[in-house]
């Protein structure tokens, strides 16, 4: 590789060429001898300070995710991209670098370097695509017409070449595993159904509430207010667990139509309304709907378990019970 040993020299080399514009909105393959297959693009900062994000994501399932993040988010139980497991070189304005480790539900991990073969292999291959792709607009398509993505391969060790990347003939599918506790919607279903009792629910990332531990952990709230009066009906706190599980925070979306249930029982009644904000939250609460006749709708706008949210932040989150060992991340 020229003698080139560091991923941040690569990255500097692909800073001073500057060649952004030929990229996007391209998306390539780099699959280094006997590893995973990485899918890089480049993505313009959607902040002031970040100039772009380039994007390195091993295999195809992380890949999909991202991608149907950005066309159908209903689709996929993430927030944002730094909820599905990848890496980033982000080169800000002001010309400084950063390598960022991302996995659903843990902070994000920074580093001035990184010496992961996969990851330094993977950007000599780019630095060299981006100068290709200023002189031939046309090479990241080359191998649209066999349904495969333009792939720079190494066949064998040192030796790179020109391929196609398959494209998956069958859509990966995300398996959705909800249960429900059959004695306590038995229960539920002899409480009243009070015709008056709508409830707004969210569930939203809280950036600024972290865990406390070495490798901290990003905490989620899942809330509900009175949608008439905008008092609070419940809020719950959660984080993925320490071991990094790829499903992390699937599980914890699966886990809210019985939570919800549990809050039922505890307030003795079931809300005749039930409105949501997200598309994905209906999805993940229908199956407690099938067993208890209360109508879900999705709501453009949720205002008053919004405010809740807004009056749990200026109390910093002390409200909450349950909340354990999170932290403000200062």
């Amino acid at each position: 590789m020229h003698n080139i040993v560091s991923a941040r020299e690569i990255a500097e080399k692909i800073a001073r060429l500057d060649s952004w514009e030929s990229a996007y909105p391209s998306n390539w393959a780099v699959k280094p001898a006997g590893g995973e297959t990485f899918f890089v693009s480049a993505v313009k900062g959607e902040v002031p300070e970040i100039k772009v994000r380039l994007m390195l994501v091993r295999g195809w399932e992380a890949f999909t995710k991202i991608q149907l993040l950005r066309r159908n988010p209903a689709a996929v139980l993430a927030f944002t991209p730094g909820d599905v497991e990848h890496d980033e070189v982000i080169y800000q304005k002001d010309g400084s670098i950063t390598f960022v480790s991302f996995f659903p539900g843990f902070v994000p991990e920074t580093a001035d370097d990184v010496t992961a073969q996969g990851v330094v292999k993977t950007l000599w291959e780019t630095f060299g695509l981006l100068m290709r792709f200023e002189e031939d607009p046309e090479l990241p398509g080359s191998f649209a017409s066999e349904k495969a993505m333009f792939c720079r391969e190494e066949y064998e060790p040192g030796r790179w070449r020109d391929a196609p990347c398959p494209i998956p003939e069958n859509p990966i599918k995300f398996e959705r595993r909800i249960s429900l506790d059959n004695a306590k919607i038995a229960k539920a279903k002899t409480l009243e159904m009070r015709k008056d009792a709508a409830w707004e629910i969210a569930f939203t990332a809280i950036p600024q509430l972290i865990t406390k531990d070495e490798k901290p952990r990003i905490c989620y709230l899942f809330a509900a207010a009175d949608a008439a009066g905008g008092k609070g009906v419940f809020a719950q706190v959660f984080s993925v667990p320490p071991a990094r599980l790829p499903d992390g925070l699937a599980k914890i979306w699966e886990h809210l139509a019985q939570e919800t249930l549990d809050r039922i029982l505890a307030a003795g009644f079931a809300p005749s309304e039930i409105h949501v904000s997200d598309i994905r939250l209906l999805n993940m609460m229908r199956p407690l709907g099938m067993n208890l006749p209360f109508k879900m709708t999705v709501k453009r706008r949720t205002p008053a378990v919004d405010a809740y949210i807004d009056a749990l932040r200026e109390t910093r989150f002390k409200a909450i019970q349950g909340i354990g060992g999170a932290e403000e991340e200062k």
